[in-house]
């Protein structure tokens, strides 16, 4: 999937199983609280194509909000980027 919003609405949870690619061709923004990239890849750009716009992810929450488990097994915080696959950022 081609991510090109900008911004995106605020998501509760961003959970990749797939490959999302931003789009190279515009400046986007992905606003959520919580990024899982589980059993799939976030692409920023390539190694033959770096991100020539700008990329933005911001992540949301309140201070004190509850943590989240992933797949009962991982603990985390909140506003945070949880990575077990892939993350490539190429710019």
């Amino acid at each position: 999937m081609v991510f090109n919003m900008n911004p995106s609405p605020i998501y509760k949870l961003v959970r990749l199983n797939g490959k999302l690619t931003f789009d190279n061709t515009t400046d986007t923004h992905l606003r959520c609280k919580h990024l899982f990239i589980r059993a799939g890849e976030l692409h920023i750009g390539s190694e033959e194509n770096p991100y020539e716009k700008n990329a933005t992810i911001t992540l949301y929450g309140e201070r004190n909000a509850e943590t989240i488990v992933y797949d009962n097994a991982i603990e985390a915080g909140n506003k945070l980027i949880a990575n077990v696959a892939v993350i490539r950022i190429y710019g």
